[in-house]
């Protein structure tokens, strides 16, 4: 509910969900940009950080931060989504 406030003020934040779980239904998903669940490492988040940087400063990027993670996370994959 906090992540779909902010993204009504401000769309273009970039939101990274960070929970103690690998594995988030996709409705919990729906308003942020990223997850990082358990078994992840700071390097993974970084790596979410800086992706979510750079396509949010590239506005004629194509692929979405969002539709990059979502690939992995479909495949069993604790974080980035």
């Amino acid at each position: 509910m906090l992540a779909q406030k902010i993204k009504w003020f401000k769309p273009d934040l970039p939101i990274v969900l960070i929970s103690g779980f690998s594995f988030l239904p996709p409705d919990e998903l729906l308003f942020v940009d990223a997850h990082i669940g358990r078994g992840a490492t700071l390097g993974e988040l970084l790596e979410t950080m800086r992706l979510l940087i750079h396509c949010h400063r590239a506005p004629q990027t194509v692929v979405t931060p969002h539709s990059l993670n979502w690939a992995k996370y479909r495949h069993g994959a604790a974080a980035p989504i």
